[in-house]
């Protein structure tokens, strides 16, 4: 009575909306793209002005974007399930793979610490302004570039680099490996290169004075290895390098780029810009790099003091005209003391945290152009990192007081969650669409779905299930499903089409609401070679 009850309910949408056209190949899906083929010599070192850039962003680019009327298109990195795979610019790794939590603190640094190999010959230094820098080269010759936590905020750029490093690097961007330790005034020695550019011994000791020292001398930093091969300059927000004949695609339409969105709300990571992006040419071909998270968790909003981090643009016109019109008396979610009390950790909360309200710093072209679909894809790609792999990425930061550690943990968790929902909600969060092959030959369809997986919705949840042959006819009959304690939900003896080409198509009602419905594409022997979201 229940299965039957949960088909009539399903009965209103059972064929509302056509099966789609598209049809895939019967081959598995792809999963690896050839862009790694050689080119003769290395692109064109791309130069970026800060000022054309903010000019470009602000002004000249916004108006001709919106008098474009540009058409919503869907990303077109993605394979046949509609999944990004591996590239220059994306590797699959705790998407596809169980990942340990020694992996995760681990990340990408796979070579022997420099905090371990001194002294360092600086080589270059950047003394001034707010940041200060070194480039150095360390005792086996490789080398680094050594940055600081601001003066007056100890631990806090450092360890928000850090934990958001190996997020990144866990999810299956490229990020260089980066270091974090400590070290003695004594620990720096000038090279002949250093001094031919000025630097001195004094100079050094005035820069260090900027930055803090424990009683025992120690000073604590990040040290950030050179990417290998050639750096060719920043990868641009949009469109492509035409000296690179791997890059086919036009940045603002890939998914990898797109889908950061929901992860980078999450991890308030407003510093996002080219800036922060590096392209290298080894070994015949380009690879795509994220670079420096020192900003991120709430770090801008501390330091900067640019309080509105994560809710405004830097020059944000709609947020100046609304102010302008309130003449000031709108309260604002940054308005307030939003000083944390703990050590080394910056304005990071989830209070007034809208997952789809939130803005980078500068306005960074793929995350605007991104639909549900990459955002879905983002959200669940994160929800993969359980919360030991949270406090294990929080432990790489190295905060000396507990409390700081256990904060960070429990507000990233809860900000991961309220992410993970809202994007769950705007596309039909069904996921992991495998088949079981019975002793009889028969085939069992199932599907997980993550939102119950997750523990994020308790609504309650009814499942159809439908069949048609390639050319969209109806065949078999609908077929009721209960949800799972574990989400994970199997119809037994699925019906193969007598075509050889199957279309499963995928109904769920959640409370009152009928989500868009999933057809997943199988082919010969129940292989699942496609899918496409509504």
């Amino acid at each position: 009575m229940r299965a039957l009850l949960a088909l009539l309910v399903l009965a209103s949408c059972s064929h509302s909306a056509p099966v789609a056209k598209v049809r895939f190949a019967n081959a598995p899906p792809v999963w690896r793209v050839n862009d790694q083929k050689p080119i003769a010599k290395a692109p064109g070192k791309r130069e970026t002005s800060r000022i054309l850039y903010m000019i470009d962003e602000y002004w000249v680019y916004r108006a001709t974007r919106g008098m474009e009327l540009r058409d919503e298109k869907r990303a077109k990195d993605v394979n046949s399930i509609e999944e990004v795979p591996d590239s220059t610019w994306f590797q699959n790794r705790i998407g596809v793979r169980d990942m340990s939590v020694e992996e995760l603190k681990r990340g990408p640094n796979v070579d022997p610490s420099p905090f371990d190999h001194r002294p360092w010959k600086i080589t270059g230094a950047k003394i001034g302004g707010r940041s200060l820098g070194f480039t150095f080269e360390d005792a086996r010759g490789d080398k680094y570039i050594l940055k600081f936590d601001t003066l007056g905020f100890p631990e806090m750029e450092t360890g928000a680099h850090q934990i958001m490093h190996r997020i990144v690097w866990a999810l299956g961007y490229h990020v260089p490996q980066d270091y974090l330790g400590y070290f003695k005034r004594e620990d720096l020695v000038l090279s002949d290169k250093a001094k031919k550019k000025g630097i001195t011994d004094e100079k050094i000791d005035t820069a260090m004075k900027l930055v803090e020292t424990l009683p025992d001398g120690r000073i604590r930093a990040l040290a950030s290895k050179f990417v290998p091969g050639e750096v060719i300059g920043p990868y641009a927000r949009e469109g492509r390098r035409s000296d690179d004949p791997n890059d086919l695609i036009a940045h603002e339409h890939r998914r990898s780029l797109r889908g950061q969105q929901p992860i980078f709300a999450w991890l308030n990571h407003t510093d996002i810009k080219e800036d922060n992006t590096i392209d290298a040419f080894k070994d015949g071909h380009v690879l795509h790099y994220l670079i420096d998270f020192g900003k991120a968790l709430g770090a801008m909003r501390s330091i900067d003091r640019t309080i509105s981090a994560g809710y405004s643009y830097r020059f944000d016109t709609g947020i100046m005209a609304g102010d302008l019109l309130g003449l000031g008396f709108k309260p604002r979610p940054w308005d307030g003391d939003r000083r944390m009390p703990y050590k080394g950790i910056g304005i990071y909360e989830v209070k007034d945290y809208h997952p789809d309200e939130w803005k980078a710093g500068h306005i960074y072209w793929p995350l605007l152009d991104k639909d549900r679909f990459d955002a879905f894809w983002g959200a669940k790609l994160m929800m993969r990192l359980s919360p030991r792999h949270i406090a294990a990425a929080v432990e790489e930061a190295q905060y000396s007081e507990p409390l700081s550690a256990k904060y960070m943990t429990e507000t990233l968790i809860r900000r991961q969650r309220i992410t993970a929902r809202y994007w769950f909600d705007r596309v039909t969060p069904l996921d992991g669409f495998h088949i079981e092959r019975n002793t009889n030959g028969t085939l069992n369809f199932c599907f997980t779905d993550l939102a119950l997986a997750y523990n994020l919705d308790t609504r309650e949840t009814k499942y159809a299930l439908d069949t048609y042959t390639k050319d969209a006819k109806f065949f078999g009959a609908s077929r009721a499903l209960a949800p799972t304690p574990s989400g994970t939900i199997c119809s037994k003896n699925l019906p193969p089409s007598s075509d050889g080409y199957t279309i499963v198509r995928l109904r769920v009602r959640r409370g009152d609401v009928n989500m868009p419905p999933v057809d997943v594409h199988l082919g010969t022997d129940g292989q699942l070679i496609g899918l496409r979201r509504r």
